[in-house]
């Protein structure tokens, strides 16, 4: 949970802070975010949530998916902001 949350915040903020600028940011940032989050970050932790309910398979496939994007994700947040928020 904490993995997801962590990732959907920091692509979130990055996405949020890259159409601060433009006329219709609302619909900006759920076309920039809802294909960049849901592969990498919601589809792999639904996977992980309804193994561990159902006791059906590995869960930790979906963990290292979810964590690995959550890492990429954190550290090109951190590393783009400045310039992001310069603009």
């Amino acid at each position: 949970m904490v993995a997801g949350t962590l990732g959907f915040l920091s692509i979130g903020s990055m996405i949020s802070a890259l159409v601060r600028g433009a006329r219709s940011r609302e619909a900006l940032i759920t076309i920039l975010l809802i294909p960049l989050s849901l592969f990498s970050i919601v589809m792999p932790s639904v996977a992980a949530t309804a193994s561990l309910l159902e006791g059906a398979g590995p869960v930790v496939p979906h963990l290292y998916t979810m964590i690995s994007a959550t890492v990429v994700y954190t550290a090109l947040a951190y590393l783009l902001f400045e310039y992001v928020l310069e603009e």
